[in-house]
């Protein structure tokens, strides 16, 4: 196992050209670009080469930064590339959903900006919908589908190639903060701040399930709750779960959508889950759902990434403090052998796993197979032949697509995603995640006794030492291998919230902490009535708990203004109430 970070990937504010957060990631299904979104208002396109390779990174030649799109008018907190690769879907704070497609005739120069794009990513057209911010987003597996959740507390559904409006879901009691598709397609999850997780039936949108008892505690201040399901379409991994006290990544069993499995290790709340899009197979047994396993990544706000399997008890690797702050997003490579992060600290970070490591990886087409149980027809099928037709993308006898990079492609390209064959096959249902071991209380991972991780004491003790018995001996050579890589970026206090200098951002959402003062304040000018519903205390706490101090006054000041337009709204409308009912009694006389 290998870990980079490639301090070049960057996104930048003002004249000091100051690294800001990024909040999200996203790499092309063919592994050669990477795209980020940050609070610099921009979407970058980067390649992949000189990440991953060393050598290719010291060479000129090779450009890194592709290209630098400038459409939003808002932070960027999610990025997503369609499967067949040709739109880039993009979502901000400034309400907005943007589609990018590449244009062949090249590259040029950013307008206002010394930056030379290599390639020349268009914005091909604006979805407008949501009302708030716009926090995550998802394509179909058969990119049929767009996705998008955000602030306003809905979800909405958009065509895959023409991009119309399709629906509006609008159940959640809360922001809605992660969006993830079952890969048969039947059904669509979502995670809000109303502490649930929604199960929508794909063929009328109907509610299926509303699944709250992981999330019943869990705490409110994170910027994101992005979820995951897993490659076989048996499980989804949840965010911002805790049980009891501790915190944990939530198991949903397809089968009843129940939550009796979940991850435990992380001393912080849990804020993206990842599962890699690859199956494993034990070597020399048969292809089905009986012997199929998974590997899933969590990011957490203890600046930590842990890899697990489904099979295992202990985490495969821990690399704790990677961040020098919260982890926004993770996304594995297509190939299932790269794992890309991003964080609040401006970095992002690679975990590429060798070929010995990951022996029993499967081939692309072997999900196929496990899928078809559940009628899974291939991602040609239905919806899917009419999206790849609007999107020009090519059918499976076509040849391969030509979405190609100045600088070729690396060793690592896979196969374009839209040329699978749709394949079906039958086998028992495989059993669900590995169970507790004695005195394990229900979950997959390390449950420190009487949750000592309060105390101090290191909750991935037991995998990071590398114990047979604990992490097995592939998880022996990733940890061997990853104790040979620093993963600290940083000295001194392992816990340092990010430098004061940090850029400010202007959503509610990602507001900086006020002082103790300003919450009092703020509580007497609200007192104890309206207050516009509670949102406005609530995204203060949010703010005051998640923010940083330097912007105090300006976090008092906006939401001070925000409960005065509130109060107005209140007064005029009392007003016109007591103008009408004076009128009414005039003309009753």
């Amino acid at each position: 196992m290998r870990v980079t970070k490639p301090n070049w990937v960057q996104h930048t504010v003002g004249e000091k050209k100051a690294k800001c957060p990024i909040y999200s990631i996203s790499v092309h299904p063919d592994g050669t670009r990477l795209a980020t979104g940050g609070l610099d208002h921009k979407v970058k396109i980067w390649s992949t080469l000189p990440i991953l390779d060393q050598e290719a990174e010291n060479e000129e030649q090779n450009p890194k930064l592709l290209c630098t799109m400038a459409a939003h008018t808002g932070s960027v907190l999610s990025v997503r590339w369609a499967h067949h690769g040709r739109f880039l879907a993009t979502g901000s704070d400034d309400q907005v959903i943007m589609i990018w497609g590449i244009d062949p005739d090249g590259g040029g120069r950013l307008w206002g900006s010394d930056e030379v794009n290599v390639e020349n990513w268009k914005a091909l057209t604006r979805l407008v919908g949501h009302v708030a911010d716009v926090v995550d987003l998802a394509w179909s597996r058969d990119d049929s589908m767009l996705a998008s959740v955000g602030l306003d507390s809905t979800v909405w559904l958009w065509d895959g190639s023409t991009f119309e409006r399709l629906r509006k879901l609008d159940l959640h009691q809360g922001f809605v903060k992660g969006v993830c598709w079952d890969p048969v397609g039947a059904y669509l999850a979502t995670q809000s701040d109303d502490k649930t997780v929604k199960i929508w039936n794909t063929e009328d949108w109907s509610l299926v399930e509303s699944v709250s008892e992981p999330f019943k505690t869990s705490p409110q201040s994170t910027f994101f709750r992005r979820l995951s399901w897993s490659p076989d379409g048996a499980f989804i991994a949840a965010s911002n779960a805790k049980n009891g006290p501790v915190f944990v990544g939530a198991v949903i069993d397809r089968d009843g959508w129940g939550s009796e499995i979940s991850f435990v290790g992380h001393e912080n709340t849990i804020q993206v889950a990842a599962f890699n899009p690859r199956l494993f197979f034990p070597q020399g047994e048969p292809k089905g759902r009986a012997t199929a396993s998974t590997v899933l990544a969590l990011g957490a706000n203890d600046f930590s990434i842990s890899i697990w399997r489904n099979t295992l008890h202990k985490p495969l690797v821990v690399l704790k403090d990677i961040f020098g702050a919260d982890l926004m997003d993770l996304c594995w490579s297509n190939d299932g052998h790269h794992l890309y992060g991003s964080a609040v600290d401006g970095s992002i970070c690679a975990i590429s796993f060798e070929k010995d490591e990951f022996l029993d990886l499967a081939e692309e087409g072997d999900t196929d197979i496990v899928l078809g149980e559940y009628g899974y027809e291939g991602r040609m099928g239905k919806r899917g032949k009419a999206a790849a037709a609007g999107a020009g993308a090519l059918g499976p006898t076509s040849s391969a697509p030509s979405v190609s990079t100045s600088f070729g492609p690396t060793t690592t390209t896979s196969t374009h995603v839209n040329v699978l064959q749709p394949k079906k096959g039958k086998a028992k249902r495989r059993a669900s995640f590995l169970p507790p071991a004695p005195g394990g209380g229900g979950t997959n991972g390390f449950h420190p006794p009487s949750h000592t991780h309060t105390q101090g004491r290191d909750p991935f003790s037991g995998p990071i030492q590398g114990s047979s018995s604990q992490v097995g001996l592939e998880g022996q050579r990733m940890l061997q291998n990853a104790n040979a890589y620093p993963t600290s970026p940083r000295t001194g206090d392992k816990r340092k919230a990010p430098s004061p200098s940090s850029p400010k951002h202007s959503s509610s959402l990602f507001r900086p902490a006020p002082s103790t003062s300003s919450s009092q304040a703020l509580t007497q000018t609200l007192g104890t009535g309206a207050d516009g519903g509670g949102a406005v205390r609530a995204a203060f706490q949010r703010g005051y708990e998640q923010g940083r101090a330097e912007a105090m006054e300006e976090a008092e000041v906006e939401v001070r203004g925000m409960v005065e337009r509130e109060r107005k709204g209140i007064e005029e409308a009392a007003f016109r109430r007591a103008v009408e009912m004076v009128r009414k009694e005039g003309g009753g006389r």
